[in-house]
């Protein structure tokens, strides 16, 4: 049993001092006005719309990127249960964090160098002097990281008693250290790395805005520092650090590509032009600086031989064919429904011809329970992922689909990723596998498509007993996949909106609605205000704590 946790006063050099005064002061939690709002909107989308677009809207409510303003007062942040004093753990659980990243985390963001941060942790305890505020910025952001993910056992082990408060204060750490040395004109590499560690706590805090905004302002930062036009290899020095070094740069740029790609559904649009980048994807290589080179080049190892950066490449892959189907669309002035449908199925060919090129070990129809952990968590992860990518490039013609026969394909589709999701999730949620915070988005939208075909359907009188047996199980699928989500998962606000979205949508009465007939303006409206109502209501230390700049900058709304 380690020691009791608790940060202790000058094991770390603090972070670094506040701006000067000549400088744009910083606003505490407390001290920050939200700007007015509306007593009323409108609509959340156009009438006309949202037939076809009901499950985007749905999706929008859960991220909770439907927000355009700050809905209630920032609060200070309070009690974390730790001393606000100080801002560093002691050694000991700083290495337990940096080895549950190792194990279990670090293939999620793929963007530090485990061991290479491990000494810079080290150098630090023994400097006199602070080290730079991005590489605390980044500290905060492993840190908080850690925590998150860190599962009960784990901290049962070492007796620490409040990992969730320790992430949100780490969290709030690392976005202070952003501010204080004004990362947007002062950017680092370390400054990127931050931004991408956080990205997980952020969204499971409920910091959905922010963490867009964030991630915008990274990708720009990248660009000036031409993290979009690097070579292959590094010129120069040919040292398995500098290599490696060159490799976390290509690393941070596919991780804001992959974000990027992410938030094109909701956005309509994104902040990489791919056509101006010529930065190669990672190498499939070795963490370990031994053997690392060989005669001043990197060993690439062979895509059937999994490693940290393994998911990084698949997921880049998967993003890029979704990216792409935008840029087709988009060309295409007043396209058609018709020609539309054709270019998802095209896409949904190449999906196919993708999945046949896997390699040998993701492929595996059951869990690969010989490999290590870090390699189980990637085959799981990465199906759930798949099946996600199915659902949202034919998400437009999903509700259109029960009106006009000629998309039912897209229907088919989307009803069978959604139950390959739930299955692979189900089938692997007692393997003690830590969770990527994705998996919890991705199940949520394959409950909502579920839910859908439910409301939808019109197929609820019981006159066809194999519909009525079909719609039944995947009541009881949903209902499963929601409270195991909700019980075992971690901390996570997306969760909690998704399981009152989905569970209105189960309560609906369906007789009441013609067949094929879609949400109108008026409900998506209402099920917002439920939403938001329950969530204000909540208790819990929400993200409401969390907004303490950025909002001027936000203009998100349902499909926004």
């Amino acid at each position: 049993m380690g020691p009791k946790l608790e940060p202790v006063e000058n094991a770390r050099p603090i972070s670094s001092p506040l701006p000067s005064n000549d400088e744009v002061p910083y606003r505490s939690p407390s001290e920050e006005v939200p700007p007015e709002i509306p007593a009323q909107r409108d609509h959340i989308q156009p009438p006309q719309r949202v037939s076809t677009e009901a499950a985007l809207s749905l999706e929008s409510v859960v991220w909770g990127s439907h927000q355009a303003v700050v809905t209630k007062t920032a609060r200070s942040f309070g009690s974390v249960g730790v001393s606000m004093e100080s801002d560093f753990v002691r050694a000991y659980h700083e290495q337990i964090i940096i080895n549950l990243h190792r194990e279990n985390v670090a293939w999620m963001h793929n963007v530090v160098h485990l061991h290479t941060f491990e000494q810079e942790c080290s150098e630090v305890q023994w400097e006199q002097e602070p080290p730079p505020g991005s590489w605390c910025a980044l500290y905060y952001a492993t840190m908080s990281a850690g925590f998150y993910y860190m599962t009960k056992d784990i901290e049962q082990r070492h007796n620490i008693d409040e990992a969730l408060s320790l992430a949100k204060f780490f969290y709030r750490k690392a976005l202070n250290s952003l501010h204080e040395i004004d990362f947007m004109a002062n950017p680092s590499l370390h400054v990127l790395q931050a931004i991408c560690m956080f990205v997980p706590c952020g969204y499971a805090f409920g910091d959905t805005r922010r963490m867009i905004t964030l991630l915008s302002s990274a990708c720009c930062i990248a660009q000036l520092m031409q993290l979009h036009n690097l070579e292959e290899q590094p010129p120069g020095e040919r040292t398995a650090g500098h290599i490696m070094q060159h490799e976390i740069k290509k690393r941070v740029w596919a991780f804001l590509v992959i974000q990027d790609s992410y938030l094109v559904s909701f956005k309509h649009t994104y902040s990489i032009q791919l056509t101006h980048s010529q930065t190669p994807p990672p190498l499939n290589c070795s963490e370990s600086l031994d053997g690392l080179v060989v005669g001043g080049q990197l060993k690439i190892l062979p895509a059937s031989q999994p490693t940290q950066t393994s998911y990084m490449l698949l997921q880049l892959k998967l993003t890029n064919l979704k990216r792409d189907l935008f840029d087709e669309i988009s060309s295409c002035a007043n396209i058609s429904p018709e020609l539309q449908f054709n270019m998802v199925l095209q896409t949904d060919e190449r999906m196919m011809a993708l999945r046949r090129d896997l390699p040998s070990w993701m492929k595996s129809e059951g869990l690969p329970t010989q490999t290590p952990i870090f390699v189980q968590s990637q085959w799981r992860t990465f199906r759930i992922s798949y099946a996600h990518m199915i659902m949202s490039i034919h998400r437009t013609f999903f509700c259109l689909s029960f009106s006009d026969k000629k998309y039912c394909y897209s229907q088919i589709a989307c009803l069978g990723a959604s139950h390959m999701l739930l299955k692979t999730y189900l089938d692997t949620a007692g393997c003690g596998l830590v969770e990527s915070w994705t998996i919890p988005a991705n199940l949520l939208s394959s409950c909502i498509f579920l839910s859908l075909n439910l409301f939808l359907s019109g197929c609820n009188d019981g006159f066809d007993p194999h519909v009525s047996k079909s719609h039944f199980e995947d009541r009881g699928i949903i209902l499963q996949a929601l409270q195991h989500i909700e019980t075992s998962g971690p901390f996570n606000q997306m969760v909690k909106r998704g399981g009152i979205v989905i569970r209105r949508l189960l309560e609906t009465k369906h007789e009441e609605r013609s067949p094929g007939v879609s949400f109108t303006s008026d409900e998506i409206t209402a099920l917002v205000r439920e939403v938001e109502n329950t969530m204000q209501e909540d208790d819990s230390e929400t993200m409401g704590i969390f907004n303490l700049t950025f909002d001027e900058f936000l203009d998100f709304s349902v499909n926004s």
